[in-house]
């Protein structure tokens, strides 16, 4: 996968908050993301996981 592959498959806050994949998360991730950052699934799927875990994202 090249980068721009990578930037299209990156998601804004909004999206993901908005998205039915993440609702269960969305107060999390409300309070966790970047507002004006891209995140992947891929990152939003480890940042929830270390999160719950107990560790720092």
């Amino acid at each position: 996968m090249n980068k721009d592959t990578k930037k299209s498959n990156a998601y804004s806050f909004e999206q993901l908050i908005s998205s039915k994949k993440y609702s269960t998360n969305a107060d999390l991730l409300t309070a966790i993301l970047e507002k004006d950052k891209l995140y992947t699934t891929d990152e939003i799927d480890k940042i929830i996981k270390k999160f719950l875990e107990g560790g720092a994202y």
